[in-house]
């Protein structure tokens, strides 16, 4: 039993690490651009790598840890960590910034379709419990992420250095950490993964659907959420300050992660709803905010947004993990979390483009209409389907 609640614990923090990997370099983009002189159309495509790497790690091999194991494939997410931390450490032209984050979302995208079912199985007979805890994970490392550091930014020296040192060695611990835990995959055969897109058993087909779209709905408040913010406190309340811009992401992932612990028992399509519902609360809470330059409503879209996504997730990824067959967990993972990463990527790149060709305001409000009505129409959806 011990032996049990120790390796839970440990692959729970690796998780949380790696998915805090992912988000580091959000509020630093601002000290990127003044030292590689590049404007916001380029931070747009350097993110873009980060989506890219995510999505084609899902899509080709996202069910690998279903053959190869679980442990070689978490121990493969921080290699891919580790050298994205040697690029970002050391950048010396956008393509630098490019290449790191594509290797940050290969990680993120190994991680996210192989931890989820390693903490199924590592805790048998309460899968629910062990779903919650994995969304917990996801969120919990997206909030950390900004939060460290925007704080190291702020008030240690080398903001570009430090702190991808200090993920640097958490990274090498994690390694010394994960090599000797249990192999949950029977019969697991290393270098036996093949590219193969991801795919769902066929009676969980319309179920699965609902729930990807409901994931993909609640991610893309997030997305928004993550492009706007640093550039909005820089430009509209004339603060630079990285410390302000990592908190309130933090607060941001933070609120989606304090809503799942508050309504853990309660997963499902109807919970998912309730989240959907809370994004166009966000989205106008976020659009007052970019009228009055107002800090406080920027923080309440935040803290709505955060809630309503979190939501979201935990109903949505919580119906398929306790509907996948445990040799194709996964396969389904993987298929979901590409719907999902999707919908964070969307309104990071649509916001970039946009504001390019239409300015930062109307950008705002039009990706904010289609993301507010893309949410309602899922929500709908998941009510009615919720039987």
């Amino acid at each position: 039993m011990l032996g049990r609640w120790k390796w839970v614990t440990i692959v729970a923090a690796v998780y949380v690490l790696l998915m805090l990997g992912g988000t580091i370099p959000s509020p630093l983009y601002p000290i990127y651009q003044s030292k590689l002189h590049f404007g916001a159309l380029t931070v747009t495509v350097v993110f873009a790598g980060y989506a890219v790497g995510i999505l084609l790690t899902l899509v080709v091999v996202g069910r690998g840890s279903d053959v190869a194991g679980r442990r070689p494939l978490l121990l493969a997410s921080l290699g891919a960590a580790l050298l994205s931390t040697v690029a970002f450490l050391f950048p010396d032209s956008v393509g630098d910034l490019f290449a790191g984050r594509v290797l940050s979302g290969i990680s993120v995208g190994i991680a996210t379709s192989t931890a989820t079912p390693y903490l199924l199985e590592l805790w048998p007979g309460a899968r629910q419990q062990a779903s919650v805890l994995a969304t917990g994970a996801v969120m919990g490392g997206l909030s950390l992420g900004p939060l460290l550091s925007g704080m190291l930014a702020r008030f240690a020296p080398e903001p570009l250095y430090l702190v991808y040192f200090v993920f640097l060695g958490l990274v090498l611990l994690a390694v010394l950490l994960i090599i000797p835990a249990p192999e949950t995959v029977a019969g697991a055969r290393a270098g036996a993964v093949r590219p193969r897109w991801p795919s769902v058993p066929p009676a969980m087909a319309g179920q699965f659907t609902r729930a990807a779209i409901g994931g993909f709905a609640g991610f893309t408040v997030l997305g928004l959420l993550s492009a706007l913010t640093p550039t909005y406190l820089a430009k509209r309340l004339h603060d630079p300050d990285h410390a302000l811009a990592g908190a309130a992401l933090f607060l941001l992932f933070a609120a989606g992660m304090a809503a799942q612990v508050l309504l853990r028992n309660r997963a499902g399509p109807g919970l998912a709803a309730v989240g959907l519902v809370l994004v166009p609360v966000s989205l106008a809470l976020l659009l007052v905010a970019l009228q009055t330059s107002s800090l406080v409503s920027l923080l309440l879209s935040e803290l709505v947004g955060g809630a309503g996504a979190g939501l979201a997730f935990l109903g949505s990824l919580g119906s398929v993990n306790l509907a996948a067959p445990p040799d194709r967990r996964a396969d389904v993972a993987a298929a979901y979390f590409a719907a999902a990463y999707l919908g964070l990527s969307f309104p990071v790149i649509g916001t970039g483009l946009a504001t390019d060709a239409w300015g930062a305001t109307a950008a705002a409000l039009v990706l904010a209409i289609v993301i507010g009505v893309v949410s309602i129409g899922t929500a709908a959806v998941l009510v009615k389907f919720r039987g």
